[in-house]
């Protein structure tokens, strides 16, 4: 519990807040109302957001308060691991240790997302079935579904848990009540699935999603990136060579069937919607499948959890002490806006508009672009939350120095980059700042000074 608390609070407040938290934090500022109506055009439930709009009004709003919840799950989570392995056949004193060191946990403790309480949930659901608590198992089954959508792949896990565990006794009657308890879960998220779910789904459906389609390779980067989490870059891929060895180890472990089928049912599931409908599949949805990985891999060989406590070790150094491993800063945006004296900033997407608004308290306005979930946030979601939507010339003569501002990333559409360069033709910047190039993004900010302008 000490060496969680430590690797969770230390750099809890060091780093900024990027764009899923930041929209967190920005939902979190909204009246109740505006708060449930903005995320019916989210992608997610609102339970996160709701739990994140009490504690910010009780002890503030800033990176630590909104990480707090995180945090004080992902600490938690290690004696849960402790009972888990015990319950699961794995060794106890290792998966707490695994559990306490591993970069995914340790990341996801860190951020105003709701993946370190969905793993806390869903540990708990887990020992409730394997007790057979069938109404705890069903009131932390149906909170899972509350806190994320895609909890459905681990629930559905559950249920092949819940069929191994009655192998060898199962009946008609049976059956019908582990039905009748994952149904009371069901019944517990109806009225979200039938106000909300239903809409994002339709929504989705209609316009797309940010995430990008499966590749051979992805499912191996899934299983990394659930030991050493997604932004772990060339650690990701080193590491990567070390998975398969220790997936070896895990098959050919004893009363390994119910432990695998919580891992690869929803890594399954995730792959055949990816390929049958829309791509969904992120390391992040994962979440409540890592702690029993990590019971797996707790009763591998002494040489195999040496080597991965070593590279556990080394990501901690990296992310601790070095920006190379971990969320971007914004403080290149700050000195832009206070060395040039903005007075606006426009944002040709949203996902600048999120990120910078954020911190700056400068007048802006974003490009009322094409509202589907391609582009990040509907329609529904920017109008509850209250941003400024106009095209750039009606307002431009308004302010002498606007900043144009252009995130370009997974969400950028070519219409977005169309209209940037029209702006740029028109206004002729009089200075461009690049930072952040990476493979997936590149933010650009362009300082004009319209003609039009007259104090």
């Amino acid at each position: 519990m000490i060496l969680a608390a430590v690797t969770r609070l230390i750099t809890l407040q060091w780093e900024w807040l990027w764009y899923d938290e930041l929209f967190t934090a920005s939902l979190a500022r909204l009246p109740i109302a505006n708060l449930l109506a903005a995320t019916m055009g989210d992608v997610h439930p609102p339970l996160w957001y709701l739990l994140e709009w009490f504690i910010t009004r009780l002890l503030g709003d800033n990176a630590f308060v909104l990480r707090l919840i995180s945090a004080i799950a992902g600490i938690a989570l290690v004696p849960a691991a402790a009972k888990l392995a015990n319950r699961l056949g794995g060794e106890p004193t290792i998966a707490a240790l695994l559990v306490a060191t591993c970069p995914f946990p340790i990341y996801y403790s860190q951020e105003a997302r709701p993946y370190s309480l969905l793993m806390l949930v869903c540990v708990g659901a887990t020992i409730a079935l394997i007790d057979r608590e069938w109404l705890k198992f069903a009131v932390l089954a149906g909170l899972s579904l509350w806190l994320h959508n895609l909890a459905a792949l681990y629930v559905f896990g559950l249920f092949w848990l819940a069929m191994w565990q009655e192998r060898d006794r199962l009946t008609v009657a049976s059956f019908m009540k582990i039905v009748a308890w994952f149904g009371l879960a069901g019944l517990i998220v109806l009225p979200w699935v039938m106000v909300g779910l239903t809409r994002q789904v339709e929504a989705i459906s209609q316009g797309g999603f940010w995430v990008r389609p499966l590749n051979v390779g992805t499912p191996l980067y899934i299983l990394s990136a659930m030991l050493f989490s997604e932004d772990s870059g060339w650690l990701v891929l080193v590491t990567g060579l070390l998975v398969p060895l220790i997936l070896a180890q895990v098959i050919t472990t004893e009363r390994k069937w119910a432990t695998l089928g919580l891992l690869f049912i929803p890594l399954g599931a995730a792959i055949i919607i990816s390929v049958m409908w829309r791509p969904i599949l992120i390391a992040r949805i994962m979440a409540p499948a890592v702690p029993a990985l990590l019971v797996l891999i707790s009763r591998q060989s002494r040489e195999t959890l040496t080597a991965l406590l070593i590279c556990f070790t080394v990501w901690f150094g990296i992310y601790t002490l070095t920006d190379k491993v971990g969320r971007g800063s914004f403080a290149e945006i700050e000195r832009i806006v206070r060395d040039n004296q903005v007075e606006g900033i426009y944002h040709v997407n949203v996902d600048s508009y999120i990120s910078v608004g954020y911190y700056f308290d400068l007048d802006q306005a974003v490009w009322p672009q094409a509202n589907n979930l391609s582009q990040s946030l509907s329609a529904k979601t920017k109008e509850a939350m209250g941003m400024k939507q106009a095209p750039f010339g009606q307002i431009a003569c308004q302010k002498g120095r606007w900043l144009l501002f252009l995130g370009s990333n997974p969400t950028t559409s070519a219409a977005e980059l169309s209209y940037m360069n029209e702006l740029l033709e028109q206004y002729q910047p009089v200075r461009v700042d690049r930072f952040e190039n990476n493979p997936l993004v590149e933010r650009r900010a362009y300082l004009v000074e319209p003609k039009c302008y007259s104090q």
